[in-house]
């Protein structure tokens, strides 16, 4: 955490003596951290709760014995104590921090003495929740005396999700629908267990959750289909009803990584293995029940694990796919989809001149993304709009397996495009080739 350099924190004006308080104060101000993001809130009731705890601490180190009914007069005295406020600290940001926390925060003092914390009209969001949080962070380092080289600096997002901590903040791409300029890639430790996942963070207002509660539902048949094998199921990160931002997350092994991220160490057959075992996960999903479509594949929606004995895929990341349920209408996210994709070097063209297209053509367009991202992990120029040259694939692979992916790549309509499963049968059989 990054508020552990409290641990047995010195007083600021005598470095031999531990600050009695610094218990208390550590686990309120981890609290802050914790709770930045998923409970903004909260987070700033702890905000103004390790304010007390702090100057009450400091009022009782200094000598003083009878506590002040409000902050503000406690404070007051603690702004005179001697040492507390070199030419390096002022108190005028806790000042700034008290202020700001109580345009959210109601304190009032209950009839057995207490202190009660409430939240006035408005709501804390995210991004104040994290302001006020790193105040507190450097101020603290300031008043203590903390060598900064010692400590990390706070960055939002770098911010834990709860009891999640950010292990590396991936930057956002082109063609995706989430909220900031970061993907995380998580990890939490639990009774020496480390549990790692892969956070994606959506708006939670009512105009703006059409991609976050498509997945979501996508996420919902998936747990109750036997053949969901090949994709990555995620789950949506417990908030507080007042959040403003919700977080889709993916339970991953520690060395998973996108393909995106991985793309340049792969030899082109692990690279094809990769897109076949996709191929073969949105093979299976179809039923006589239901049909969904991711209609966004790209690198960065395939998750991919090493192992021993080669590489595991898995796709995620289905914001707006099309899901076609026998027993209920659902509701289509098709506008949304050709407003996210214009432009979109993996979203096949006519896919986007309409938004109605029935399943085999949706599922024309997936095949086609895959085939683009098998280009474009081998030519990334093709995805800063590049053309979709198949010649690339002449050095690497069979001539057969590269009139097929040419005739993907310029089929007059999406009708003459292979099925997923066909698809998988020519990923595979060039597989099987390269092997002999």
């Amino acid at each position: 955490m990054f508020f552990d350099f409290l641990n047995h924190v010195k007083m600021p004006n005598n470095r031999t003596r531990e600050f009695g308080a610094w218990e208390k104060l550590h686990s309120m101000c981890c609290a802050a951290e914790m709770n930045a993001r998923v409970d903004p809130d909260t987070c700033v009731i702890n905000i103004r709760q390790a304010l007390e705890i702090l100057f009450s601490g400091l009022y009782f180190d200094a000598g003083y014995r009878h506590l002040p009914d409000t902050l503000s007069d406690i404070m007051k005295n603690c702004k005179t104590i001697q040492g507390l406020w070199g030419n390096d600290c002022s108190i005028n940001p806790f000042y700034s921090l008290k202020n700001k926390a109580n345009e959210i925060v109601h304190i009032s003092k209950e009839e057995l003495g207490g202190r009660k914390y409430e939240i006035r009209d408005r709501h804390a969001d995210v991004a104040t929740a994290c302001e006020l949080t790193i105040m507190l962070y450097n101020s603290m380092i300031r008043l203590f005396k903390i060598d900064r080289n010692r400590v990390r600096k706070m960055d939002v997002d770098l911010l834990p999700f709860g009891e999640y901590e950010v292990i590396r903040r991936i930057p956002k791409k082109r063609y995706e629908s989430i909220e900031g300029n970061y993907k995380y890639f998580v990890k939490k430790d639990n009774d020496n267990i480390a549990t790692y996942a892969y956070i994606r963070p959506f708006l939670n207002t009512s105009e703006k959750t059409v991609f976050s509660d498509r997945d979501m539902e996508v996420q919902h048949f998936f747990k109750n289909m036997r053949s969901a094998n090949g994709i990555i199921v995620g789950d949506e990160l417990r908030t507080s009803p007042y959040c403003n931002l919700k977080y889709l997350k993916y339970d991953l092994h520690e060395n998973t990584k996108t393909l995106d991220e991985i793309a340049k160490e792969l030899n082109p057959y692990e690279l094809l293995d990769i897109l076949e075992q996709v191929a073969n996960g949105l093979s299976r999903l179809a039923s006589s029940k239901i049909s969904i479509h991711h209609r966004g594949i790209r690198p960065t929606c395939i998750f991919v694990s090493r192992f021993e004995d080669g590489y595991e895929a898995k796709l995620g990341c289905f914001e707006t796919a099309k899901i076609d349920y026998v027993e209920t209408s659902i509701e289509t996210v098709g506008n949304w989809v050709a407003q996210i994709h214009k432009n979109n070097v993996y979203t096949h063209p006519r896919l986007l001149d309409k938004p109605d297209h029935d399943n085999r053509e949706w599922e024309a367009g997936d095949v086609y993304s895959l085939t683009i991202v098998l280009l474009s992990c081998l030519d990334p120029s093709i995805e800063k709009g590049g053309t979709a040259d198949s010649s690339i694939l002449y050095d690497d692979f069979s001539d057969d397996f590269v009139d097929a992916m040419e005739e993907v790549i310029r089929a007059a309509s999406l009708t003459q495009m292979p099925s997923m499963r066909d698809f998988d049968d020519i990923l595979l059989k060039e597989l099987r080739n390269g092997q002999n």
